[in-house]
């Protein structure tokens, strides 16, 4: 009968090396995403934001598009220090009774992975009525893609964290 002090076989040391470097290697994946510098980070923004409204743009001419005239800023309202980009509305509303957001993610999805980002994918519970997708990259950086059919202009807001001296 084995015992607690029974030495561990080739084999059996071989199987919970591979599971330790497994939960290793999964942990690391959950490591705490490093945020960008500041102009780095800004032009990462604007680059992401440009590519994903010159997207839209062209593929459906008819929305007007406005931004809110605001440049890169750094700001912590929850707490948190965050870059945002200037956000961007279109009217109307892409979303409406002929597109759904499997058309605006298949427009859209390209030029997030082109940027280093996840592909778009629903919020949970948005309050209000809205429909909301979020796409993250590497750094935490969010995209978030939102409309309130059929009223409401289709919104696209895009932020990172930053290191907190960037916001003092």
């Amino acid at each position: 009968m084995p015992t607690a002090r029974t030495a561990l076989t080739g084999g059996h040391l071989l199987a919970l090396l591979g599971g330790v470097a497994i939960t290793a290697s999964a942990l690391a994946g959950c490591a705490t995403p490093t945020p960008l510098p500041a102009d780095e980070g800004s032009e990462h923004l604007e680059a992401t934001m440009s590519g994903v409204v010159e997207a839209l743009a062209t593929a459906y001419p008819e929305a007007a598009w406005s931004s809110d005239g605001r440049a890169p800023h750094a700001t912590a309202p929850t707490g948190e220090c965050r870059l945002y980009a200037s956000s961007q509305e279109a009217t109307p509303s892409l979303i409406d009774d002929a597109v759904g957001w499997a058309e605006i993610e298949a427009v859209v999805n390209p030029v997030l992975e082109e940027h280093g980002f996840d592909e778009l994918s629903e919020l949970d519970d948005p309050k209000g009525g809205w429909q909301v997708r979020v796409s993250r990259d590497p750094h935490a950086a969010e995209l978030r893609l939102s409309a309130k059919p059929p009223k409401a202009p289709f919104g696209i807001t895009l932020s990172a964290p930053l290191d907190a001296s960037e916001c003092e």
